[in-house]
């Protein structure tokens, strides 16, 4: 695989994983569905409507609270 894919999936794992355990994190549109779509659905929706920048600000942001 190359190396701008794993970069991405890495991005995208990040993300998933940071709004899976804490969803109160997800903007209130999104955490309001959480009850009839489920976490998991809810937060891979609120991704895959990201940009690319949009979500490596938001990783950084995440990243730079968690250091």
């Amino acid at each position: 695989m190359d190396r701008p894919r794993r970069r991405a999936k890495a991005l995208i794992a990040d993300l998933f994983r940071y709004y899976e355990e804490d969803p109160a994190k997800l903007p209130p549109p999104h955490f309001d569905r959480i009850g009839e779509r489920g976490v998991q659905r809810v937060v891979c929706d609120y991704i895959a409507g990201m940009t690319d920048s949009f979500a490596r600000k938001i990783r950084g942001r995440i990243s730079s609270r968690t250091r």
